[in-house]
């Protein structure tokens, strides 16, 4: 993933999306599946003395000293054995005093002008997102080495060009959601996302009714983590289009056989009708998720080689990016990799 070379080229980032895209979640991730600590700072909160120091006199100097608050030790603290993430969150919204504190900081000869010990990246709404953005002093927008807007659906992009695909963005999401949430909801839900290309993954838009409720990733991860199956539940989190459109989609469940009869005959138990790319879907998903040790893997894949081949494509693909050792073991799948190369190799 691109973030991801940036992160370990020590480049330093801004993010540029809409609420409730997974910005701050993102950042976080890399920087635990890069094993540097992750700290985060809202500028939008913090006063310029959060980033300039606040003024001490030091009697035997005769002098005055900028010594940095709680949250700055803490980064510069860290930084002495450790390579530290600082993460810059609503850069758009602090005033423009903050912020040319906040430039002062990182740039080179500033406090955190070490890039090899501090890597400094943010993060900021646009201001037609309505979320209290003001603009982005031009003099810190330059101290970043890139931007990258993160992707939204194509009919929500509204001129912002994405950094990566949309597509990829669902894909990983649902990668994200079954290993964080390894539960029949979730797969149900991603699979949800993957068969109607992420339309309803993110919907948000802004708004002036205080009540409404979107789809989104915030939204949805509350609804992993709440269990929030009933239809009123789910309307409170993604709103009442959303989640009928999913409560209309997951009733293809029904037709779905169960995990242990997929496990214990995998080659005589049905598959859902080829013609239901929704059941196809899920089945496919779900198979991923129940892959927890190598017996079960190399029982389940026989199954999956069954689906209609694009899913099954899809299904053995998530399972070679997680179960690759296992993967590699089962003769039904090198079979079916044999007469399904090209699809399998497909994006």
């Amino acid at each position: 993933m691109i973030l991801k070379q940036e992160l370990e080229s020590g480049a330093r980032v801004l993010l540029v999306g809409p609420p409730g895209i997974g910005k701050t979640a993102r950042v976080r991730a890399l920087a635990h599946e890069a094993g540097m600590p992750c700290i985060t700072i809202s500028a939008g909160l913090r006063e310029r003395v959060d980033f300039a120091g606040a003024i001490a006199p030091d009697l035997a100097a005769g002098i005055a000293r900028e010594l940095p608050l709680e949250t700055l030790a803490r980064v510069l603290e860290e930084a002495k054995t450790q390579r530290v993430l600082l993460f810059l969150d609503d850069l758009g919204k602090a005033p423009v005093d903050v912020q040319g504190a906040v430039k002062a900081l990182i740039t080179a000869g500033g406090a955190l002008g070490d890039r090899g010990a501090v890597l400094v990246w943010g993060a900021t709404n646009r201001v037609q997102d309505r979320a209290g953005v003001f603009g982005l002093d031009e003099s810190l927008r330059s101290e970043f080495d890139a931007a990258y807007s993160v992707p939204v659906p194509p009919t929500l992009q509204d001129g912002l060009e994405p950094a990566w695909p949309w597509a990829d963005e669902v894909e990983a999401w649902a990668d994200w959601a079954t290993i964080t949430y390894p539960t029949a909801l979730s797969a149900l839900v991603a699979a949800f996302h993957l068969s109607t290309a992420g339309e309803f993954l993110y919907t948000w838009r802004p708004s002036s009714d205080v009540s409404g409720r979107w789809g989104d990733y915030r939204s949805w991860e509350s609804v992993l983590r709440h269990n929030a199956t009933e239809p009123a539940r789910m309307t409170a989190r993604v709103g009442q289009a959303v989640a009928g459109a999913y409560q209309a989609w997951a009733r293809v469940a029904t037709s779905m056989p169960d995990k242990q009869s997929v496990i214990l005959a995998p080659t005589t138990t049905p598959t859902p009708p080829e013609d239901e790319p929704a059941a196809q879907w899920l089945a496919a998903t779900s198979c991923v998720t129940w892959c927890v040790d190598e017996p079960t893997t190399l029982a389940v894949c026989q199954y999956i080689v069954r689906l209609a081949p694009p899913y099954a494509a899809f299904a053995l693909r998530s399972l070679h990016r997680r179960r690759r050792a296992w993967l590699v073991k089962s003769k039904s799948v090198a079979a079916w990799c044999k007469d399904n190369i090209d699809l399998l190799a497909q994006d």
